[in-house]
């Protein structure tokens, strides 16, 4: 439990540090006159408000400006669209860094383009106090649910260990963040760990049967671009194009926050006040450092400790890709040798 506390302060230390090298003056828009021909790219997207720039630059035609014709195809979760690029059924993905680590321990090469958002409160607890839950530490012995693979099984394990909670002191289920949703509202289990919306949905349905434990600063969730290295290495000017847009996307996203917001609603089928109300907790920033290959480390460290067969021989620093990102906009790369 100790080791997992330590290695929950150093990915959080190492997420900030990351993020603060990564923040620097956006980029002006590209052109309106696109490049020639145009590139057909399949993203794989988990349409959640912290996945807000590919579908920002879809809603504004960023993607036309910058030459290419996307194709995005939805998933419920970064680690099933990153599985997608892995397995030759997209072309880009967007993830969190938890199924990145997880790919790369099982033997995959992934190539990190770029961080396009991160939240320190993205991910929560939702829980249900007629189950006899009013504290954090009352979830001790209860019945729970997470998407395992996913950024939000880390902070699960992050957030019991907190409050001093054995993984083996709950019996922790993996579900679809839908699923999870209606086996609250069933009361099939007591809380869930999850990104939002679904937090947020479930309290709508629940009204007071529900409540939310927010994340206490013990994880921060990044959000990254990536793709194959085959596909980087052979298509470096399709991998531009989608940095371009998305830089496009994050300064609309920072200069027009309510209109972005409503675009990201009306792509994801949510309501704009809703998305509205969670806005505030994202940061939306395109830009690669060394800080990530650090993060991916220390995950790695946390997935050990329950698999200890897991190697420990891998090159997280080999999965960043700067080049594209550095001839996009050299000042959003920091990578050092």
């Amino acid at each position: 439990m100790a080791a997992l506390t330590i290695a929950g302060l150093l990915i959080a230390l190492s997420a900030w540090l990351f993020l603060q090298s990564s923040n620097s003056t956006s980029p002006n828009p590209p052109p309106n006159n696109a490049p020639s021909p145009v590139i057909k790219v399949r993203l794989a997207i988990n349409p959640v408000p912290l996945g807000a720039l590919p579908i920002i630059a879809d809603k504004c035609g960023y993607w036309e400006a910058a030459g290419l014709k996307v194709d995005l195809i939805s998933f419920p979760t970064g680690k099933a669209s990153l599985d997608a690029v892995l397995a030759g059924g997209a072309d880009f993905a967007t993830a969190a860094e938890t199924p990145i680590m997880r790919a790369g321990l099982a033997g995959f090469s992934p190539a990190i383009l770029a961080t396009i958002a991160s939240s320190p409160d993205d991910c929560k607890v939702c829980y249900r106090p007629d189950h006899g839950i009013t504290k954090p530490t009352d979830l001790k012995g209860k019945k729970v649910a997470t998407a395992f693979g996913t950024s939000a099984e880390y902070f699960m394990d992050a957030y019991l260990s907190h409050y001093g909670i054995r993984r083996d002191e709950v019996t922790a289920l993996s579900m679809k963040p839908s699923e999870m949703v209606n086996a609250l509202v069933r009361g099939d289990i007591s809380a869930f760990f999850i990104w939002e919306p679904y937090p947020l949905q479930a309290g709508q349905i629940l009204n007071d049967k529900a409540a939310v434990f927010l994340g206490e600063d013990v994880y921060t969730e990044t959000f990254q671009i990536v793709a194959r290295q085959d596909y980087a290495q052979a298509n470096v000017e399709a991998c531009q194009r989608v940095l371009r847009a998305l830089l496009a996307a994050e300064q609309y996203a920072t200069t027009n926050q309510q209109d972005a917001a409503k675009k990201v609603a009306e792509f994801t089928g949510l309501k704009e006040s809703d998305v509205s109300v969670i806005w505030k907790n994202f940061q939306f920033k395109v830009g690669l450092n060394s800080g990530f290959s650090a993060l991916l480390e220390n995950e790695a460290t946390w997935a050990r400790a329950s698999e200890p067969s897991l190697p420990t021989n891998v090159n997280f620093r080999a999965f960043l890709w700067p080049e594209p990102l550095g001839q996009v906009a050299s000042n959003r790369v920091s990578i050092k040798p």
